[in-house]
C-alpha cells in the first residue's frame, strides 16, 4: 500500500483477509485495518496463505478507506476469490463477449461484462474448471448441466436487481420468506432533503432457505476437501498427489460455503458460543447538559434492548458501545435482528435516507464472505437483517403485485404474506416492531500464535454495520468483540458478576476482570470505542429538524470569540435557510463522544450567565480536568438520566467513563474508534505501554494514533505507588488535540490505594519460596521479594517446567512493610550502588527493571 497524496491520512482495510504488522515478526498486531499517511507505505502479507484465508472461502471481499466520506467519493474496490479456472471471456470482432460465453451478468448490457483470466501460478494446483456450464442471455447467466458453475454464478440474483439473502442464513423471517425482486413500481425523490423511496407494487420470486438446485450444488462442491486437477506444468493427479483444496465442511447456517470453524488441516471446530445482539433506535443522552440526539443508533443484547428502548424506566440501562466477549478458539453463531426504522427522517444533518437493512460487518475474525460478511459487495449475496418496516413495506408491496385481499385464502403463503410478531421481542413499540427479522452469522475467533505456540488472541475486533454506515455509523452504530485467552473466566470489574453466563452471551460491560486458567495472573480490563461526528443536539425539544438546537450542523460559520462557530442563517448555496442537510456527514459536523459520552472542556470553563470564560479557577484552562466545583450548576452533579455507569464516581467528575482499579493491578485497556473520519491520539498521563503488546522490542509509547475501525491494547505496567492518600488520579484522553479535549472525549483513571467495596479484586500469581530465593530486586514493579505463600483451603501449589505457583484472592492494599523494605536495607542498596560496578559475585539492579509479563504470556 503506497499514499500518493499530499494530505489526509486514510485506514486501508481489506475485508475477510489478515497481516501482521511486522510480517516477518512472529510477535506482531494481528490486522486487517491500518493507517498511511502521505508518501507512507506498508507491505501487507496475508496471512494462511492469502486467498480465501483460513477456510477458503470464495468470494469478493472489499478492501477501502474506513474513513467514510473517503469510501462514499471511491476510495475502494474488490479482490475476488474465485473457486474454479476462470480462462478469461472469449471476446468478438467488437471487444464485446462473444455469443453463449462465459461472461459475468449485467443489467444494463445485454452481452454481459468479460471476465478476466486468472493466470495460474507456477507450482500451485490449478482450480477445476466448471462443472454447469454459464452463458448469457440479455444479460442475464443462464445456467445448463448440473455441479457447481463457480462464483458468482451459484448466486440465484437477478441482473439489475438486489441479491437475496445466503441460503441458511435465516432464523425468523418476520413472514416474509427468502426470495428476489424482479420488477415493481415505487414512489421516490431526490432532493436537497429527500431521498427516499418506497415500494408500491413488486413481483417477487421467492427461493428455498435451504438453496436452490445451484446453490446445493455449490455447497456440495465446497463440502469435499480435495479436488482432482493438475499443476500449470502439466503434472496431474496420480502418483503424485495434485489436489485443489477447497473448505471440506458441509454448509451450516451462517456459512454456507465455507465454514470458517475448522483448523488449518481442514478439521471442524465444534460450536461453544451463541451471541444475541439486536440494532436499536433511541433517544440518548450524551453529556451532563443533556445533549442528546434522538436518532441514535447502536447495538444490544437482546436482554438489554428493554431497558434501553423504555424512556420511563426507573431503571435505564446508561448507553454503551455492545461489546461482546468471546474466549480465543471459539466458534461462534451470533444472532443479529433488525430493530431500527427502515428509514433515517430528515434532521438538521443528513437528508431522509432508506435504512431499509443493516448487516453486522465483522473484522479478524474468520468468516464466510458471502453469507456472514454483514454486506452486500460485488455480486456475493446481500447478507444482512431487513428492518421490520422494509418486511412490512415488501410484504405490502407483494400483496398488492398479487391483488391480494384481507381475507384472501391465499394469506400466509408467499403469493400473500402475512407480518409476523418476533418470537422474543414481540410487536415492539406500537406495533414498530412487527415483522423483525433474525439473522445468524458464524465467527471463527482463531488463535493467533507465535513461533513457540503462545497465543496472543485476536484482542479486540471491531464491527458495525456496511450497508448505511456513511448515515448512522456517527450516531453510535458501532460495536466490538472481544476476545480472552482460551477458558478464561470473565467477571464484572465492580460486582463481581459473572459475564457471559446467559443465553444472550451475557451479560456483558465496558469493564471487567478477566480470570485466564491458572497460573497465568488475572487483570482488569476496560473497553473504550471513541467517535467523532456525533450528531446531537442541545437539550429541550424531541422534533427535528431543530436548527435552533442543533450542535454544529452543517453549513456552520467560524466565527470569533467566544462562540468559535455559529449555527448559518443561511445553507452554503446562499438560497435556502436551515436545515442544510448533507446526502452522508462530510462537513466536520457534530461534536465527539466516547462509549456515547463526552465532557467538553467548553462547557467546563464556561459561565453559563455570559457565556463567556468564568472569572478565577473555575474558568482557568490549567484546571479543566480538575474535579472542582464549576459556574454552570448543571456539571456540578451527576446526572440521573440513567442508573450510574460506575460506583465512586464524584458529582465533580467528569460524565466520561471512570476507570477504576488498584494501584497494584494489571491493567488492559482496549482501544476502537468506531466513527469518523479524523485520526485520534490516546494517551494516559504517567503511563507507557509497549506498542504492540506482544513484541517486546516495539518499543514504548504513551500516545498512540488511530483511526476508524482500528484496535489498539494498552497493557498498563504496574502503577506508580501513592505514598499518600486514598486514590490518584490519572487523566486518559481519547484524543489529544484541541478539538478531541474541546469535545470531551477524555476521562478519569482512579487507582486506589486501599481496598474498595465495589471493587472486585483480582487473583495474583505467587512465587513460591524456591522461586522467590531467585528472584531479583525491582523484579516485580519495585517490590521486596514476596514472603512465602500461606497454603489456604482448596489452594494447592501447582508445578511447572520452570516456575512453581500458589495462588490466593489478591488482598488490598498491600500493608506498609509489604511495599518497602526496611529502611536499612534500603541504606545497604544505595551503599553498594555508590561503591561502583559490581565485583565478582555480585549482581547490579538495573536502571530500568523489568516490566511484569505480558498479559498473553504463558
Amino acid at each position: 500500500m503506497l499514499h500518493g497524496g499530499s494530505k489526509e491520512h486514510h485506514i486501508h482495510h481489506l475485508h475477510a483477509h489478515q497481516w501482521l504488522f511486522t510480517a516477518d515478526g512472529d510477535k506482531s498486531s494481528y490486522l486487517d485495518s491500518q493507517a498511511i499517511g502521505p508518501g507512507a507505505s506498508f507491505t501487507a502479507e496475508i496471512t494462511y496463505g492469502g486467498s480465501g484465508n483460513l477456510n477458503l472461502t470464495p468470494g469478493d471481499s472489499i478492501f477501502h478507506c474506513h474513513f467514510y466520506p473517503h469510501f462514499a467519493q471511491g476510495m475502494w474496490s474488490l479482490w475476488r476469490v474465485h473457486d474454479v479456472f476462470e480462462e478469461g471471456t472469449q471476446l468478438d470482432a467488437s471487444g464485446r463477449p462473444a455469443a453463449g460465453s462465459r461472461a459475468l451478468p449485467d443489467g444494463e448490457i445485454a452481452a454481459g461484462t468479460p471476465i478476466p483470466a486468472v493466470v495460474p501460478l507456477p507450482n500451485k494446483p490449478m482450480a477445476p474448471r466448471p462443472e454447469a456450464q454459464v452463458s448469457i442471455v440479455n444479460g442475464q447467466a443462464q445456467i445448463s448441466g448440473t455441479g457447481n458453475p463457480g462464483y458468482p454464478f451459484f448466486v440465484p440474483a437477478k441482473a439489475g436487481h438486489r441479491p437475496p439473502s445466503p441460503p441458511l442464513d435465516t432464523l425468523d423471517d418476520g413472514g416474509l420468506a427468502r426470495h428476489i425482486i424482479t420488477g415493481g413500481t415505487v414512489n421516490e425523490a431526490h432532493t436537497r432533503t429527500d431521498f427516499h423511496k418506497t415500494l408500491l407494487s413488486v413481483t417477487a420470486q421467492p427461493i428455498p432457505e435451504t438453496g436452490a438446485a445451484v446453490e446445493q450444488a455449490a455447497m456440495s462442491y465446497h463440502a469435499l476437501r480435495e479436488h482432482s486437477t493438475c499443476l500449470p506444468n502439466g503434472t496431474c493427479d496420480g502418483v503424485t498427489a495434485v489436489k485443489f483444496l477447497t473448505n471440506g465442511r458441509p454448509g451450516v447456517r451462517g456459512a454456507p460455503m465455507a465454514d470458517p470453524c475448522i483448523d488449518a488441516n481442514g478439521v471442524p471446530i465444534p460450536l461453544s458460543r451463541t451471541i444475541k445482539g439486536a440494532d436499536i433506535q433511541t433517544d440518548v443522552v450524551l453529556n451532563k447538559k443533556g445533549w442528546h440526539f434522538p436518532q441514535m443508533r447502536f447495538e444490544s443484547l437482546w436482554d438489554d434492548v428493554a431497558s434501553y428502548v423504555n424512556p420511563s424506566s426507573t431503571l435505564r440501562k446508561p448507553p454503551e458501545p455492545l461489546f461482546m466477549r468471546a474466549n480465543s478458539g471459539d466458534c461462534i453463531e451470533y444472532w443479529f435482528s433488525n430493530l431500527v426504522p427502515n428509514e433515517y427522517k430528515l434532521d438538521d444533518f443528513q437528508v431522509r435516507t432508506p435504512t431499509d437493512i443493516l448487516g453486522q460487518h465483522i473484522h479478524l475474525v474468520k468468516f464466510d464472505v458471502l453469507a456472514s460478511d454483514g454486506s452486500g459487495n460485488g455480486f456475493n449475496y446481500e447478507d444482512g437483517s431487513m428492518s421490520p418496516g422494509e418486511v412490512r413495506e415488501r410484504i405490502d408491496a407483494i400483496r398488492a403485485g398479487n391483488g391480494c385481499t384481507p381475507a384472501d385464502p391465499r394469506n400466509g403463503t408467499f403469493a400473500c404474506p402475512q407480518a409476523q410478531v418476533h418470537p422474543f421481542f414481540g410487536a415492539g413499540p406500537g406495533g414498530e416492531w412487527i415483522g423483525a427479522k433474525t439473522t445468524i452469522q458464524r465467527w471463527y475467533a482463531d488463535p493467533v500464535r507465535d513461533n513457540q505456540g503462545n497465543d496472543r488472541t485476536l484482542r479486540t475486533v471491531f464491527t458495525h454495520d456496511h450497508f448505511g454506515p456513511s448515515t448512522h455509523q456517527q450516531t453510535g452504530l458501532y460495536a466490538g468483540l472481544v476476545i480472552e485467552p482460551a477458558g478464561s473466566s470473565w467477571y464484572h470489574n465492580e460486582t463481581g458478576t459473572l459475564l457471559g453466563t446467559g443465553h444472550d452471551g451475557g451479560p456483558t460491560s465496558w469493564q471487567a476482570v478477566i480470570e485466564p486458567p491458572t497460573p497465568t495472573p488475572s487483570y482488569r480490563e476496560f473497553m473504550i470505542e471513541l467517535a467523532d461526528f456525533q450528531l446531537a443536539y442541545e437539550a429541550g425539544g424531541f422534533t427535528f429538524p431543530d436548527p435552533a438546537r442543533a450542535v454544529n450542523p452543517p453549513g456552520k460559520d467560524d466565527v470569533g470569540i467566544p462562540e468559535l462557530v455559529a449555527r448559518p442563517t443561511v445553507c452554503p448555496d446562499g438560497v435556502n435557510v436551515p436545515p442544510c442537510p448533507e446526502a452522508i456527514s462530510a462537513a466536520d459536523v457534530g461534536t465527539a463522544s466516547v462509549n456515547y459520552r463526552q465532557e467538553p472542556v467548553a462547557l467546563r470553563v464556561r459561565d453559563p450567565l455570559t457565556n463567556g470564560q468564568a472569572a478565577g479557577q473555575q474558568g482557568d484552562l490549567s484546571y479543566a480536568f480538575a474535579s472542582i466545583r464549576r459556574a454552570d450548576s448543571d456539571l456540578n452533579v451527576q446526572p440521573a438520566f440513567y442508573q450510574p455507569l460506575t460506583q465512586d464516581v464524584k458529582d465533580f467528575d467528569p460524565y466520561t467513563p471512570l476507570l477504576r482499579a488498584y494501584e497494584n493491578d494489571r491493567v488492559q485497556i482496549r482501544i476502537l474508534v468506531g466513527a469518523h473520519e479524523e485520526g485520534h491520539n490516546f494517551s494516559v498521563h504517567g503511563i507507557k505501554w509497549l506498542f504492540e503488546p506482544g513484541e517486546p522490542n516495539s518499543g514504548y509509547k504513551n500516545s498512540q494514533m488511530m483511526g476508524i475501525s482500528e484496535h489498539f491494547e494498552l497493557i498498563v505496567p504496574q502503577l506508580v505507588k501513592n505514598p499518600t492518600g486514598a486514590y490518584v488520579d490519572r487523566l486518559w484522553s481519547a484524543g489529544s488535540s484541541t478539538d478531541d479535549l474541546w469535545n470531551g472525549i477524555w476521562g478519569l483513571f482512579r487507582a486506589y490505594t486501599g481496598t474498595r467495596q465495589g471493587l472486585r479484586a483480582l487473583r495474583v500469581r505467587l512465587l513460591v519460596p524456591e522461586e522467590r530465593s531467585r528472584a531479583q530486586p525491582g523484579r516485580h514493579g519495585g517490590h521486596r521479594r514476596q514472603r512465602p505463600a500461606r497454603r489456604a483451603a482448596g489452594l494447592q501449589l501447582a508445578d511447572g517446567r520452570r516456575h512453581r505457583t500458589a495462588v490466593r484472592p489478591h488482598r488490598h492494599p498491600l500493608r506498609p512493610h509489604e511495599r518497602s523494605r526496611p529502611r536499612r536495607q534500603a541504606a545497604g542498596r544505595r551503599a553498594r550502588r555508590a561503591a561502583g560496578p559490581a565485583g565478582p559475585g555480585r549482581r547490579v539492579r538495573q536502571a530500568d527493571p523489568a516490566q511484569p509479563p505480558p498479559l498473553d504470556a504463558v
